[in-house]
């Protein structure tokens, strides 16, 4: 195939084809994630479809989850958008400061 390229390319035939091919992967590698990650979610929505489980159940308890997990997650962003080791000179101004903490 990359001799195919050679009255183009000359003797650099086989780096074109070569870099060719490894851009034409990396393209590949965020299509594969996300088409993997689509089925992943395809088949634990097919999953709970057949589980014994009552779905009105289901969605309560994973808003209740996600309200758990929300609070530390955004006590975690707010330390993190305060320190000027981590952001530099982006950290954070005091209203937005004040909005996130408003015992502050």
């Amino acid at each position: 195939m990359a001799e195919a390229l050679r009255p183009m390319a000359g003797d650099m035939t086989f780096l074109l084809f070569s870099l060719g091919i490894i851009g034409t992967g990396m393209l590949a590698v965020p299509v594969l994630a996300g088409s993997a990650a689509y089925a992943v979610a395809t088949l634990g929505g097919v999953g709970l479809c057949f589980a014994p489980m009552d779905p009105v159940k289901e969605l309560f308890w994973s808003a209740v989850l996600s309200g758990i997990i929300a609070v530390p997650i955004m006590v975690v962003m707010m330390l993190l958008a305060t320190r000027h080791d981590t952001l530099g000179d982006h950290v954070i101004g005091p209203r937005l400061r004040w909005l996130g903490w408003p015992s502050q």
